[in-house]
């Protein structure tokens, strides 16, 4: 008998853990996770935005917050990132 009463702590654990240690080659998935429906998994992904997003990751960000439909929350946070980190106060 299988038991997956731990399985909703496991998939916060890896998407935790990408989030810290995904590099740019694996921002298409950094992308996936904002929308993610864990707030969770949408902070994970957050790091590597913080660390890596560039200016360049503004236009797909703003096309994918323009067709998401009800997740569009760590789109805007990401874009708001990014354009801080180009645009300190």
């Amino acid at each position: 008998m299988k038991n997956y009463s731990n399985a909703y702590f496991v998939k916060r654990l890896a998407g935790t853990a990408f989030g810290k240690v995904a590099k740019r080659k694996e921002f298409s998935l950094v992308f996936d996770m904002l929308e993610h429906d864990y707030w969770i998994i949408r902070n994970a992904a957050m790091n590597a935005i913080k660390k890596y997003g560039t200016v360049n990751d503004l236009e797909k960000l703003v096309q994918m917050a323009i067709d998401a439909g009800a997740s569009k929350e760590g789109l805007i946070e990401a874009i708001c990132t990014i354009d801080d980190k180009i645009n300190p106060v």
